[in-house]
């Protein structure tokens, strides 16, 4: 080994010496920093999945770079024959210089460590996805460096090994992007699978899959392999071709059958990739056995391939979890199977693929189907695997039910439309849009109301009251001002609801919250160039605002509320109260404003800023607001109910964050609402899966100022760094050279 680390510190010198290995840092780093930093304050989102995503384009110009002279040089100052007389064998000589290669690649990627670091101080970054992407990135380079490690072995020229090398990475990475179709079917999935760009990402997701690792071992290996051929032909020994032959049908068979074994390890902050306790005990607690039916053909375009594998990959892990049976269906392969398809609502899909040098139409599935005893649950269309487990979760527990939690919505008391939101509330429970005096509210679990406004019937309240005093839960979407988006004007909202509430303890405020500090962009103007400009009245709430502690707010990462009110809170003897979101500390409340233009938003002064609290929950005693008053005309006063001490109410101090235009836009909106009626009809199993699909980590608001602070720092923190690696490099050698010449003399 004594030959082998010799030679390894000869080529890591020769990178740690070189003035060109740093010119080719620096532009590698701030290249890539640049165009990452350009755009990450417009995302807001504390990830560096973009920094990642670039990484492979530049990496096709470094790598061939840094590893274009490994053996070009040897063989130009013809010191590679001397070498190879040398007492060190072949596998020795490529493992140093590679080994060589990787080390300072690691140093590399370890120069761009500011930038999660100051991410981290921004926001909430999930550093699993952190460490998948490094490793990922680390390992293909490694795929690079033996390619071009390999290719220097033919030529003397290093321009020469430096443009083949470019042109085979390219190739390697393209035909794996989903941009790029090259093909369908076996020759889809071939390039597929053999691409360096399909494993990187999945490693980038912050998954560490083995198959992911055995394939860029794969690949380094044999890249590294071909290469002790190239050496051994020059020491007149011959390979037959059977033996390199066999050598890669081992590699293609190896990696082909791990590809149906998912043995992985996931990073992620509330592990996103790995089937949750939840999902695992609902699945054990069947008591007859389900079957899932995957309906995803096999000729798919190429985009989508990484979509059957990770659908692939989530459903078998139900089968380590309970008596579940999964069968793989490809409706094309049979009109069996295709009516069966159809049957289940499942449709069939158009995709373009290109053949040859135009685009054909192709048809496919891509949906599941889920049977428990004699009920059937459907997937449609898979789009995607975020909320893929929740929605199969949710489906098997919908079945597994003997009776669903009922939940009535009152909408007739404003205009706002809700669908969106009962398509949400119904994977889990029965939902009836209800009149409240033309239906038994008693038999509801829960009841929403959303967005009252106007004249509200005396008797509606008392319903109301009543079915609270009873034990009912009671949530109230309610706004402080109404808007009227026909003519641009805001109204105060006053009806008997307030007076309920305030009865109860929430004031909600005839205010609009200004929220400097986290505001949604908007496009506002009618012209043909709208302007995009941030709108304090629509508040972004990030996750330090939500409340960490209580279940419904925990996992949250973001919400918009459009022209919220703000809540004030008389306390009450009896009454426990939970405050579950605020604005930053940068907001006011805008009494009654004028008008709802982005111009019309004041400027408030600093000692005005204050959070504002935006919804609260208030449980225990309660005594009824018509306890010791006339009762509405008409009503069935003989039951009346004086008081409860088990009493539950939920107030937010907006009625639009939930409606159907804003839910289109932000669907994280619904989060907020099915963890509370979770929470107040006491079944909160689903609570933490569902909580899993917030991916949305927003990045700090800050002023442009110190934005261009922030990216330019970073962009001179690489430099820095590089100069004193290469300063303190020099000046070890310099020191070592000055020890020589004192113990030898100068030669």
């Amino acid at each position: 080994m004594k030959q082998f680390f010799a030679l390894y510190r000869k080529e890591l010198h020769h990178y740690i010496y070189s003035l060109l290995s740093y010119l080719f840092i620096i532009v590698f780093l701030v290249g890539l920093g640049w165009l990452y930093w350009r755009n990450v304050f417009l995302l807001g989102q504390t990830s560096m999945r973009e920094w990642f995503a670039l990484l492979p384009w530049f990496y096709l110009f470094l790598l061939p770079a840094l590893s274009m002279r490994l053996w070009s040089e040897e063989k130009k100052l013809g010191t590679l024959e001397k070498l190879l007389t040398f007492p060190i064998s072949d596998v020795q000589a490529v493992l140093a210089k590679f080994t060589a290669a990787m080390s300072f690649l690691g140093v590399v990627l370890a120069l761009s460590l500011p930038i999660p670091f100051t991410l981290n101080q921004l926001g909430d970054l999930d550093i699993g996805p952190v460490i998948g992407s490094y490793l990922g990135a680390w390992l293909l380079g490694g795929a690079y460096l033996a390619l071009g490690q390999w290719i220097s072995s033919f030529t003397k020229n290093q321009i020469v090994a430096f443009l083949i090398t470019i042109t085979i990475g390219f190739i390697l990475l393209v035909i794996g992007l989903p941009a790029v179709t090259l093909g369908s079917g076996v020759v889809g999935t071939i390039f597929h699978a053999v691409s360096t760009h399909t494993h990187f990402i999945s490693l980038a997701k912050g998954v560490i899959d083995v198959r992911d690792i055995v394939y860029y071992g794969s690949v380094i290996g044999l890249f590294l392999y071909f290469n002790m051929l190239t050496l051994s032909q020059r020491k007149q020994r011959v390979y037959s071709v059977a033996q390199v032959g066999l050598l890669v049908a081992i590699v293609i068979v190896g990696n082909a059958l791990l590809a149906i074994v998912s043995w992985k390890v996931d990073l992620t902050e509330g592990k996103q990739f790995t089937l949750s306790t939840a999902s695992k005990s609902i699945v054990q607690e069947l008591e007859d056995p389900l079957t899932v039916k995957v309906f995803f053909s096999k000729d798919l375009p190429q985009d989508l391939l990484a979509l059957r594998q990770d659908v692939y990959d989530l459903v078998n892990e139900y089968t380590r979890s309970g008596n579940v049976n999964i069968e793989y269906i490809d409706p094309v392969d049979s009109l069996d199977a295709q009516g069966e398809a159809q049957s289940y609502g499942i449709p069939e899909l158009q995709f373009n693929v290109l053949e040859g040098d135009k685009f054909e139409v192709t048809t496919g599935y891509t949906g599941i189907a889920l049977l428990y005893r004699d009920q059937i649950e459907v997937l449609p269309v898979v789009q995607g695997t975020q909320s893929l487990e929740y929605d199969m979760t949710a489906a098997v527990y919908k079945m597994s039910r003997e009776e669903l939690p009922a939940i009535g919505i009152v909408t007739e008391y404003g205009s706002a439309t809700v669908n969106g939101l009962v398509q949400f509330l119904e994977q889990q429970y029965t939902v009836t849009n209800v009149a409240v005096t033309d239906v038994d509210i008693d038999t509801m679990d829960s009841v929403i109301i959303v967005d009252p406004a106007g004249e509200i019937p005396e008797e509606d309240v008392y319903a109301i009251d009543q079915y609270m005093m009873e034990g009912g839960n009671v949530l109230v979407l309610m706004n402080g001002i109404t808007v009227d988006l026909a003519t641009q004007q805001p109204t105060p909202n006053s009806n008997v609801i307030n007076d309920w509430l305030a009865h109860h303890g929430v004031v909600i405020s005839s205010n609009f919250v200004a929220d400097y500090g986290s505001s949604e962009t908007l496009s506002f103007g009618r012209g043909i160039l709208p302007i995009l400009k941030e709108y304090p009245y629509w508040p972004v709430i990030i996750p330090e605002n939500f409340n960490p502690d209580h279940p419904i707010t925990q996992d949250l990462q973001t919400a918009i509320f459009p022209w919220t009110s703000s809540l004030r809170i008389n306390y009450a003897d009896g009454v426990t109260r939970t405050d579950l979101i605020y604005t930053t500390l940068q907001s006011v409340g805008v009494s009654l404003p004028t008008s709802i233009e982005p111009e019309s938003v004041p400027e408030p002064k600093e000692d005005e800023f204050q959070p504002q609290l935006l919804s609260v929950l208030l449980e225990g005693n309660f005594t009824s607001y018509y306890a010791g008053k006339d009762k509405p005309e008409g009503v069935d006063v003989s039951a009346f109910v004086n008081a409860t001490e088990d009493g539950h109410l939920l107030v937010v101090g907006n009625g639009n964050f939930i409606v159907d235009e804003v839910l289109e836009q932000n669907p994280s909106n619904a989060l907020f609402m099915l963890n509370a009626v979770d929470v107040l009809t006491q079944d909160e199993s689903l609570l933490t899966i569902r909580s899993r699909t917030a991916l949305d980590r927003p990045l700090e608001q800050l002023e442009d100022d110190r934005k261009g602070l922030i990216r330019y720092v970073n962009l001179g923190a690489s430099i820095i760094l590089v100069l004193i690696l290469a300063g303190v490099a020099f000046a070890m050698r310099k020191f070592r050279s000055a020890k020589v010449q004192s113990k030898y003399g100068k030669v």
